[in-house]
C-alpha cells in the first residue's frame, strides 16, 4: 500500500509539473506572438513620427517638436521591449535598415555562404 501511495504522489507531482511546464510554454508563445504582432505597427508609427520631424512646421514649433521627439523615445523603447521578449524566446526582430554598398553587402552574402 505504501509503494502505491508513494507511485501515486509521485505520479501526481509529474501532472502537476507538467501542467505548469505547458502552461509556462503556452505563455512564451503568446507573448512570442504579441511582440511580433506589436513589431509592424510601432514601426509604423516610427516611419511617421521620423516623416514628422522633418516637415517645416514640426522644425518650427519648439513644443511640438520636442513632442515628437519624446513620442519617437517612447517608440524606441516599446520596440526595445518587443526586442527582449522576442530574444528571449530565441527569436530575432528585423529592425530598420543600414546604409552598404553593393559590394560590401555581397562580400558580407559569400562570407555567409561559405561559413554555413
Amino acid at each position: 500500500n505504501r509503494n502505491l501511495r508513494e507511485r501515486d504522489a509521485y505520479l501526481a507531482d509529474l501532472r502537476q509539473r507538467s501542467a505548469e511546464e505547458d502552461h509556462i510554454v503556452r505563455m512564451g508563445l503568446l507573448a512570442s506572438g504579441a511582440a511580433h504582432e506589436l513589431g509592424t505597427p510601432l514601426s509604423t508609427i516610427s516611419v511617421i513620427l521620423s516623416d514628422w520631424r522633418q516637415m517645416q512646421g514640426v522644425k518650427r514649433n519648439r513644443e511640438l517638436s520636442e513632442d515628437v521627439a519624446e513620442m519617437q523615445a517612447q517608440i524606441e523603447r516599446c520596440k526595445s521591449i518587443v526586442t527582449g521578449i522576442l530574444m528571449s524566446s530565441g527569436q530575432a526582430r528585423g529592425e530598420g535598415t543600414i546604409r552598404t554598398t553593393i559590394r560590401h553587402f555581397l562580400d558580407d552574402l559569400v562570407q555567409e555562404w561559405r561559413v554555413s
